[in-house]
């Protein structure tokens, strides 16, 4: 493992990286953005907030569960729960995950109290 007192040349993962030479680009300071709110003619409200990254999250938040729900209603939220990993006439539930996962995306489902 050691050569002389120094890592063999064999064993490039524990070599620490060059230093790259040359100047950085310079930092730009990103401000914060304030939460945007707008509510569609339709009802729904869409909050959306600036964070300078190439990545989106969005979140689907939906007033559901027994706190919202009548007995006309009953068994939203576990209904919406089942239906993430629903099938369609033309794709699996599989081919769902696997069209998902091609663009790097993730889908995950939860209940709770907010």
């Amino acid at each position: 493992f050691l050569e002389g007192g120094r890592v063999g040349s064999r064993f490039y993962s524990v070599q620490a990286a060059p230093k790259a030479k040359g100047s950085a680009a310079p930092r730009v300071q990103l401000t914060p953005e304030e939460l945007e709110i707008t509510k569609l003619s339709s009802g729904l409200v869409i909050a959306s907030l600036e964070n300078y990254c190439p990545v989106s999250s969005i979140g689907l938040f939906i007033k559901a569960g027994s706190r919202y729900e009548t007995s006309s209603n009953l068994g939203t939220s576990h209904l919406l729960r089942l239906a993430t990993s629903l099938t369609t006439k033309g794709a699996s539930s599989f081919k769902i995950v696997t069209g998902i996962d091609s663009v790097a995306a993730n889908l995950n489902f939860m209940i709770g109290k907010i």
